[in-house]
């Protein structure tokens, strides 16, 4: 993997109370995962040395070829990549032809992103091209004026199994071109697997044939308690946002809308807690962008602790000892119980670090030993690309045993997070 999306900025709030001491909230960068190189910037050096070509590989120009289908990143940048002389299929032109065309029929509706080599000794100094229906209208422009020794590279939107022509004019007799094309699927549901190499996301197509934008879930399942990051670019131009939400098996939001930048150098990552079973809980990460071609990806945490969920089932946090934990994402708002037992006059420290989902937030609650009477109240804020840190210290009047309590901010939040008592 190569480049991706931005550099996180640090942001940090700052809370003051008066409680016998201060407690502060504060939020921290994490995540530092190059983004992926877009499809322009890995033909941005469009000037290449063309392959010698048998004669018997040159095919007649209005023969078909096969378009193929990519579905992850990978696949799609190992194709197009200009190092890679195996995959083209060349066609000449005939006789006294004013301008030719090829027929590309694609098997997936989605964005095609399509590659053509006008060879060194072409005598064309610059050829138009552009894609045209069946009947020979105009969709798209692919090129202005390809010259001798360049390759282009553009995506078309395709329709499967509808016939198209990528149309070259003027044109020679006897000029070659090399043409390969690989089409990205849209519009359709498909699977996510969990993988910290972003290299093998999955890639889908943000826009249909009208250059609107799709709404694609991608399916994920958890076998256990954990954090769930998603990471998701724009991976044609890296100029376009990613907007994504966390569904149910049911497709229903229980998260906010994140929008992740493409731009920048590190790939935008949105955190969700999220609850898991042995047989598999499904979630959805919904996507909608204006990006051509993005690719989407998620990488999970398992979380151990199953903290109370009420006082009279609080867990236990002994001091200098921790808990992990999610508040999951669902479609209700909840709390979980923690009790520590702090001695009079001798100072303690609570301490949360985790991810809170990005438009959410979580409180942090200390409650005096009859587990209704607050003490002092820390709200974290979850925000992309983002760890929150917040903690509570100071000292009590009265030994016994207090209760903290994390509660969702909205039926849309959760978070996971690590809580110590020190």
């Amino acid at each position: 993997m190569k480049k991706l999306l931005s550099k996180i900025i640090s942001l940090t709030i700052v809370f003051t109370f008066i409680f016998s001491s201060l407690v502060y909230g504060a939020d921290t960068s994490e995540v530092d995962v190059k983004v992926l190189e877009t499809v322009t910037s890995l033909t941005e050096e469009s000037q290449v040395e063309v392959p010698s070509i048998k004669k018997a590989s040159i095919n007649k120009m209005s023969s078909n070829f096969e378009v193929a289908t990519a579905k992850t990143y990978q696949a799609l940048s190992d194709y197009i990549n200009l190092n890679n002389s195996d995959n083209w299929v060349y066609k000449q032109f005939g006789k006294s032809a004013t301008g030719a065309y090829l027929n590309v029929e694609a098997s997936k509706t989605g964005n095609m992103v399509i590659q053509i080599l006008s060879y060194t000794s072409n005598t064309d100094s610059s050829v138009g091209i552009v894609q045209r229906t069946s009947t020979g209208d105009v969709m798209n422009t692919i090129s202005n004026g390809l010259r001798p020794g360049y390759v282009v590279t553009a995506y078309v939107p395709v329709v499967k199994n509808t016939e198209y022509q990528i149309y070259l004019s003027p044109a020679n007799e006897g000029d070659i071109y090399g043409f390969r094309a690989a089409v990205v699927p849209g519009g359709k549901s498909g699977t996510l697997s969990t993988s910290s190499n972003v290299e093998k996301f999955a890639i889908g197509s943000g826009t249909d044939i009208d250059h609107k934008a799709y709404t694609t879930y991608w399916k994920m399942t958890a076998k256990k308690n954990g954090r769930l990051t998603v990471a998701a670019q724009d991976v044609y131009s890296g100029s376009k946002n990613v907007k994504i939400t966390l569904c149910n098996s049911k497709k229903k939001a229980i998260s906010a809308t994140a929008t992740l930048s493409s731009s920048g150098e590190n790939i935008a990552n949105a955190y969700y807690g999220v609850s898991g079973s042995s047989k598999g809980t499904v979630y959805y990460v919904k996507v909608q962008t204006s990006a051509p071609i993005y690719a989407v990806g998620y990488k999970f945490t398992g979380y151990t602790t199953k903290p109370g969920t009420k006082k009279s089932n609080a867990t236990s946090i002994s001091k200098g000892k921790s808990k992990s934990a999610t508040l999951a994402a669902s479609t209700s708002t909840g709390s979980q119980w923690y009790k520590v037992k702090l001695t009079k006059n001798k100072s303690f420290r609570i301490n949360f670090k985790g991810n809170v989902a990005p438009g959410s937030s979580v409180k942090m609650q200390l409650l005096k030993t009859d587990g209704k009477t607050g003490l002092k109240t820390l709200t974290i804020k979850g925000k992309v690309n983002t760890t929150n840190e917040g903690y509570i210290k100071g000292t009590v009047s009265k030994t016994g045993t207090y209760y903290v309590k994390i509660i969702k901010g909205s039926a849309k939040s959760s978070a996971a997070y690590k809580i110590s008592y020190k």
